[in-house]
């Protein structure tokens, strides 16, 4: 699944360098157009529909600040960030209560455009694009969650929404995840069946661990790895961020506390299907702390 990036600035030099440390970052064999100014980059909006614009502020023509607010005026719905030397307070909030997904200030490294970039691209940091909203956590869009895992691993990850599937039905061992905020506060758990796990395991081994011993060690590292992913696509409405991995277990069979989960509503509850490139599905079910505060 290949994302269109627009890169716009009136340094061809920064250009590339931010063309580079996207590579770098994981983002190699994706789609690259180039802007000058931000009259151009605002034609290329409306006729390429990229996934994600990078803006610099001051350029000719039309600044980066102006290219957002068009951008909002005619609806067009695209993804956008700022990497600019601009620091002033006043200008940066402008951004801010204008949409801009981040601000990353030059100079940068390429993980600070990374830890930016991915919960920008998952549709997690706007209310938006997330699904469904409950209480105070937003959880997570399956498509964006689709596009993040595929565009991460160089893997086709299908996910999408399902109807309950009772976690006895879970094909066994299980893995439950436990996401919280920043206070360590868990706010969701997820459980995947079996074939989640080695499947996410595997496809993250093999495509953000190259070149690593291919051992059951790394497959574990591999699996916190995509679950730490799936953590930034939760919206917590109360602390304005995305969720962090807490915890994961083993669940080897199937216990009370867990198949009491079958009991959640649908309205409080995700429920997924995972498929992958070679054909194979999974099932995920995600709920609130507050219906699993006993695991």
């Amino acid at each position: 699944m290949s994302l269109k990036f627009l890169i716009v600035d009136d340094s061809k030099a920064m250009q590339t360098i931010v063309q580079r440390t996207l590579s770098n970052a994981g983002y190699k064999d994706h789609d690259f157009k180039y802007a000058d100014n931000g009259k151009e980059a605002l034609e290329i909006i409306k006729h390429w529909q990229p996934d994600m614009v990078l803006l610099d502020w001051h350029m000719p023509e039309m600044t980066g600040i102006q290219v957002l607010e068009k951008v909002n005026e005619l609806k067009l719905g695209t993804r956008i960030g700022f990497i600019t030397a601009e620091k002033n307070e006043s200008s940066l909030k402008r951004a801010k209560a204008s949409g801009a997904m981040f601000v990353v200030n030059k100079p940068f490294t390429a993980e600070t455009l990374k830890e930016n970039l991915i919960p920008a691209l998952s549709g997690a940091s706007t209310l938006t694009n997330a699904f469904p909203h409950i209480k105070d956590l937003i959880f997570p869009s399956p498509a964006a969650m689709s596009t993040l895992l595929s565009t991460i691993t160089s893997h086709v990850i299908k996910v999408e929404k399902v109807k309950p599937v009772s976690v006895n039905e879970l094909e066994l061992p299980c893995t439950i995840a436990l996401f919280g905020d920043k206070d360590k506060k868990v706010k969701a758990i997820q459980i995947l069946d079996s074939t989640s796990s080695d499947q996410l395991a595997e496809k993250f081994a093999s495509s953000v661990f190259r070149g690593e011993p291919f051992d059951d060690k790394l497959l574990a590292k591999a699996l916190l790895k995509a679950l730490s992913i799936i953590a930034v696509c939760f919206y917590n409405v109360d602390k304005s961020a995305e969720l962090r991995l807490l915890k994961t277990y083993n669940m080897q069979k199937m216990i009370k506390k867990v198949a009491r989960l079958d009991k959640i509503p649908e309205e409080e509850r995700l429920d997924l299907k995972f498929t992958f490139d070679d054909g194979s599905s999974s099932y995920s079910t995600i709920c609130l702390e507050s219906r699993g505060e006993a695991l």
